[in-house]
């Protein structure tokens, strides 16, 4: 038999088994292209989800207790008018506010509750855990007592919430917070 007869008769199989060899070189290819589509998909939807809660986390907690805060603070100011005290012993002690102080007062407490309210609705999205385990519930606890003290329920035994004052650090913390939570943003949403 020659060469040529060996080819003849030896050709269709090896054009059939180079036909396999490259299907599989191709199928190869594809799997992996696949993967890499499917894991670049899934890196993507994972970014998306992670947006979306910065964005809840921003928008239906943080930012809104940041505003409120900044808005109560200022009108404390105005309310303090330059005047050293702490108004929740005042309150207990039983010192009444009349006039505007009376408005400012009233205003700064609505302002409490409406924080008391975006902090119990969305308390899921509380990621922070000082805030979490210290400075929001010391905060609600605050708004609670000022709350009753300025409606009269709570009176006199000064000591008793002496330590219940208004946690002063929660408005730098949840400044952080915030700008973290932006920052957080604008990385994921960075193209690479």
């Amino acid at each position: 038999m020659t060469l040529l007869e060996f080819l003849e008769k030896l050709g269709p199989t090896l054009v059939g088994i180079v036909a396999l060899i490259f299907s599989f070189l191709i199928n190869r290819r594809l799997i992996k292209e696949n993967r890499e589509l499917k894991k670049a998909e899934y890196n993507y939807n994972m970014r998306a989800a992670d947006r979306q809660l910065i964005v809840s986390r921003l928008n239906d907690l943080y930012a809104p207790l940041q505003l409120l805060r900044r808005i109560s603070d200022e009108l404390h100011q105005i309310f303090k008018n330059g005047k050293s005290f702490k108004t929740l012993s005042e309150l207990i002690d039983g010192t009444e506010f009349n006039g505007n102080d009376a408005v400012l007062l009233n205003e700064i407490i609505c302002i409490g509750d409406q924080c008391v309210e975006i902090i119990k609705k969305n308390s899921g999205l509380i990621d922070d855990e000082n805030l979490r385990d210290k400075y929001l519930p010391q905060l609600l606890t605050h708004y609670f007592l000022m709350k009753n003290a300025f409606e009269g329920k709570i009176r006199n035994e000064i000591d008793r919430f002496s330590d219940f004052t208004f946690p002063s650090d929660i408005d730098k913390i949840l400044d952080r917070r915030v700008n973290e939570l932006n920052e957080e943003m604008k990385n994921l949403t960075s193209v690479n």
